[in-house]
């Protein structure tokens, strides 16, 4: 089976960046067969949007996250 990446762009999102990942992984879990990953790509946020990626990836194997 073929796995699926859902490539995300962020620009100072640390305050939607939880709540959009737990509502893909809501929708997501309803498709158990489905294998997946996240690609974040951070593009230069001046908030703590990569402390955020880094906190998910830490929990999540399944997420990359790239920072410019």
């Amino acid at each position: 089976m073929d796995k699926i990446s859902l490539v995300v762009p962020c620009y100072n999102e640390q305050d939607a960046l939880q709540f959009f990942y737990d509502e893909v992984i809501r929708l997501i879990s309803e498709m158990p067969a489905l294998r997946y990953e996240f690609v974040f790509i951070d593009d230069g946020s001046q908030d703590n949007t990569l402390k955020v990626l880094k906190e998910l990836q830490r929990k999540d194997g399944r997420i990359k996250y790239f920072s410019f």
